[in-house]
């Protein structure tokens, strides 16, 4: 008699997880959307600084600080503006001119410039300490 209830619960599991993976799939296959859960952290952060290494995860740091242009991958690197409108290279590829986009304003009202990339780029050379990405290796200044 015991064998013959473990042997009933044993066919029971097999066939619940077999029909709950093919549910799985069949959902899964009708999906339109991609779902993407970022790494979580529980430590309360006070300032969400670009330039910390604590707080620059792209999770937070690009969706509160924009960047003058993105390129999508998944699209062959073609180019998304978000500060900026356009850029151009030299011929020699060793310069980038940005076109900074117009009505772009900081929180306090205040316009967004060319200046404030002049500063940004200019902070983390004064400060080495705070380039987390590498920049001061590859960029060699900012007018």
């Amino acid at each position: 008699m015991l064998a013959n209830i473990k042997k009933t619960a044993l066919a029971t599991a097999i066939i619940a997880t077999a029909t709950t993976g093919f549910a799985s799939v069949a959902t899964a296959a009708e999906r339109s959307e991609l779902t993407i859960h970022p790494k979580e952290f529980t430590t309360f952060v006070r300032n969400f600084n670009p330039f910390l290494g604590a707080t620059n995860l792209h999770t937070t740091t690009d969706f509160i600080y924009e960047p003058l242009v993105v390129f999508n991958e998944m699209h062959g690197n073609t180019p998304v503006f978000r500060l900026a409108e356009n850029f151009q290279m030299s011929d020699d590829l060793m310069s980038v001119t940005f076109d900074i986009r117009k009505g772009v304003k900081w929180s306090d009202g205040q316009a967004f410039t060319a200046d404030d990339v002049v500063y940004s780029f200019n902070l983390v050379k004064e400060k080495p300490e705070l380039d987390q990405s590498g920049i001061n290796s590859w960029v060699t200044g900012v007018e």
